[in-house]
């Protein structure tokens, strides 16, 4: 409920359960805090209103409420209400949002798989390693904007009036500038999902370990052991006159024969 004035607008809300519905037979053991503040009172619009009194109360401002399964599913639908530009704005509203009915279950259980969300409870909480990724990311690919330009684009190609390589082509440069940009800030410094004593090992500590594992003694190359050929000729006999030194030829394996002394 809004109520104007000459020099200020004021805003009422408030949340009440309209039908108990299965509470009534099982009640709720926690706190629903949705239903929480006054009823508001019945007017009518363009009722006049006469303000009796007014003071200035401090409170600390309530950060937004954690998401829910459903209020996350529904945000993802509903994501223009994000985005402050009304052309944007006008794009997301035609669309289905982010992702489709069949992908926004798996990218959610993705996030969870990977370590960037949690659950406490009921409500969905960021973890350490998901805010890190986020700040790590240029602005444009943390906002639902860059959604609605594609989406523009998109329509432009369908219509004629763009061509696909004029959308492709910078759209890949800059994820390869992201690449690289997220490589540069990547290290120790960006904590790993689900914990420090969680994870897959790091791959010098695996290599290292492979190659304590197969490690061996190198054994000398074998020599060979067959003996060389020797083959003694007497030519002419041994009793001619004069006699005559026998001849010698030696053959090593592999090589042609030879004439020894």
């Amino acid at each position: 409920m809004i109520l104007r004035s000459p020099t200020a607008s004021f805003v009422a809300k408030a949340r009440f359960l309209a039908e108990a519905g299965w509470r009534t037979l099982l009640g709720s053991k926690e706190r629903d805090e949705e239903n929480d503040g006054t009823p508001l009172p019945v007017v009518a619009k363009g009722d006049e209103l006469l303000c009796e009194r007014g003071e200035v109360v401090e409170r600390q401002t309530q950060p937004p409420r954690h998401f829910t399964d459903a209020t996350l599913l529904s945000a993802m639908t509903g994501i223009a209400r994000f985005v402050q530009d009304k052309d944007l704005k006008k794009i997301l509203r035609a669309t289905d949002g982010l992702g489709t009915e069949a992908t926004r279950a798996g990218i959610i259980e993705l996030l969870f798989k990977r370590g960037f969300l949690s659950k406490k409870g009921r409500y969905i909480h960021s973890s350490e390693a998901g805010r890190a990724l986020i700040h790590s990311l240029p602005e444009m690919a943390g906002r639902p904007d860059m959604t609605a330009h594609w989406e523009s684009v998109l329509t432009q190609i369908s219509e004629k009036q763009c061509r696909y390589q004029d959308f492709m082509q910078p759209l890949v440069g800059t994820l390869y500038q992201t690449d690289r940009s997220g490589a540069q800030h990547a290290g120790a410094s960006v904590p790993r999902p689900g914990g420090a004593g969680r994870g897959r090992r790091s791959r010098s500590a695996k290599v290292k370990g492979s190659r304590k594992a197969k490690k061996r003694q190198t054994i000398p190359r074998r020599r060979r052991s067959n003996p060389p050929v020797v083959a003694r000729m007497r030519y002419p006999a041994a009793t001619a006159s004069p006699p005559v030194r026998p001849m010698v030829y030696t053959k090593q394996p592999g090589r042609a024969w030879t004439r020894g002394p």
